[in-house]
């Protein structure tokens, strides 16, 4: 066929307006996303990089759709406090319609608004265009945090302080999430090789998931995309990898230890 096919320049635009494989798997866990995974007040639903990287394998690929699609505003991409390896996503709309919500409720003339509409790309607050007045409403709501102070030498000045974009309840859910996961690897620790049951595993980590109003489908994405278990094709059987099996005989140790 040649380049000026009409039937081509179809095909073209209607494979560039299909969904990416990381789309298609956010839109998923978003859709999926149990109560206590939703942040800002339970107005947006969030899901983990590393829930993405258990869904859709090629980690380069996810890594370089996500920065796509944070450079469109389509995609916030905040880092989570708790964990700097980890990333927690969220709709950028949702996101927005959130911060400004708090602003109008903490602050007289909606002062700052114009800043979140020109920057919802950035990483870090713009503390010129955003104003000390809506920073420091942002900050009380959660959605903007400083930055951890920087070691600096007795001759060296510290950095001048820097706010990063955040949510609202993002330090819960990973709480929640954390507390869970080491139940489910400490579960299968304790069975034979490693492997057990789905049912037998979620049996075990029940109280832990109606405290963090978590599911284990949540929670197994997580694991999965962290390389600690693996599934079947039925999703039915679960085994730790050799990372998951060297994660649940340290939190045995550490829990002897204790004793």
């Amino acid at each position: 066929m040649s380049e000026d096919d009409p039937d081509d320049a179809l095909f073209a635009a209607a494979a560039a307006a299909l969904p990416s494989d990381t789309e298609v798997a956010l839109q998923c866990l978003w859709r999926e996303c149990p109560a206590g995974a939703r942040v800002a007040a339970g107005s947006i639903a969030a899901a983990l990089r590393s829930q993405v990287y258990g869904i859709v394998r090629d980690r380069t690929a996810v890594d370089r759709e996500l920065e796509r699609l944070r450079l469109g505003g389509r995609v916030r991409v905040l880092q989570l406090p708790a964990a700097r390896d980890e990333a927690i996503l969220v709709d950028a709309d949702r996101y927005h319609e959130a911060a400004c919500a708090a602003l109008d409720a903490s602050v007289a003339g909606g002062s700052g608004r114009a800043a979140l509409r020109e920057r919802p790309t950035a990483l870090t607050v713009d503390r010129e265009a955003l104003g000390q007045e809506a920073l420091d409403a942002l900050t009380a709501r959660g959605f903007c945090l400083p930055t951890a102070p920087a070691r600096t030498g007795p001759d060296e000045a510290p950095p001048e302080q820097e706010w990063l974009w955040s949510v609202p309840g993002c330090g819960a859910l990973w709480t929640g999430l954390v507390a869970v996961r080491r139940d489910v690897l400490r579960t299968l620790g304790r069975h034979r090789l490693g492997g057990a049951q789905r049912v037998v595993v979620e049996r075990g980590v029940a109280s832990r998931l109606r405290e963090s109003r978590l599911d284990m489908r949540f929670v197994l994405r997580d694991c999965v995309g962290r390389e600690l278990l693996t599934m079947d094709e039925r999703l039915t059987n679960l085994g730790l990898t050799a990372a998951g099996r060297a994660a649940a005989a340290s939190l045995a140790a550490a829990s002897k230890r204790k004793r």
